[in-house]
């Protein structure tokens, strides 16, 4: 239902369709304006109104029962509540993925007592060049350090990892080094001996040289020159290896302190 007023063209005042002139300003121009009464209730704009609040939670997919997660949820894992019990959601990817562990890395075990053999065996290269070039009159004690570096060569190939730092990588080739130029200095001059008895028609091995050995020390002349020859074959292997030493000493401190 409506009402009909008249709208004064002037002020814009409404006014009874009784009354000629505007109340407001007494003018007489005016034009004819219908006024609604109020939106009934059942009018399809009253309904459209009130109805769209109790609509919107099922429009939306609003759940009834917090409890309970709706089917658009399920299906796509998007409800943050119930997205890790969907194993097909973008949420529920990430823990899984991220769990899966590294396989950690398989550590070599060091065995020193095969490495020891490895380095006793490598530094018999270097007893047989001491050897060969006393006999040819080079100054044989710069072969200790060839012994050093064979000895170290072998324990990092027989003790299953090459790069270790540890104290008996470091320790196993110094000892070794020692023992073989001692054994390298008696047994060039047991063969220098050897070749001199054997010009002179002696009928003699070497072996019968080496057994007589302890003998053959108790001559002023040949203990002098064994010792000077090993004195030599010591200065020159530690000036050679004292380096290598250093710099294994300075790694395994680096190695500790990087753990």
């Amino acid at each position: 239902m409506s009402k009909t007023l008249k709208r004064c063209t002037m002020c814009g005042t409404d006014r009874e369709t009784e009354q000629a002139y505007c109340p407001a300003c007494g003018a007489a121009a005016f034009s004819y304006v219908e006024i609604p009464d109020e939106v009934p209730a059942e009018s399809p704009e009253a309904s459209a109104f009130t109805e769209a609040p109790q609509q919107a939670p099922y429009e939306y997919g609003t759940p009834a029962v917090q409890d309970q997660p709706s089917s658009a949820y399920q299906a796509y894992g998007t409800s943050q509540p119930y997205a890790s019990q969907n194993p097909y959601g973008p949420t529920a990817a990430a823990p899984q993925m991220a769990s899966a562990p590294s396989a950690p890395a398989e550590e070599k075990h060091e065995n020193v007592i095969a490495g020891i053999g490895g380095a006793i065996l490598f530094s018999l290269g270097g007893v047989a060049l001491y050897v060969l070039l006393y006999q040819i009159g080079f100054i044989a004690s710069i072969s200790a350090f060839v012994t050093f570096a064979l000895a170290a060569f072998g324990y990092g190939l027989f003790c299953g990892t090459k790069k270790t730092t540890s104290l008996p990588s470091i320790i196993t080739p110094i000892v070794v080094t020692v023992v073989m130029i001692v054994l390298a200095v008696f047994l060039a001059m047991g063969v220098a001996l050897f070749i001199e008895l054997k010009k002179y028609g002696y009928n003699i091995t070497l072996g019968d040289v080496m057994k007589a050995f302890p003998e053959l020390l108790e001559d002023k002349e040949i203990r002098g020159e064994l010792i000077k020859d090993l004195l030599f074959a010591l200065l020159f292997g530690a000036l050679g290896t004292v380096g290598s030493i250093i710099r294994s000493f300075k790694a395994r401190k680096a190695a500790k302190n990087a753990q």
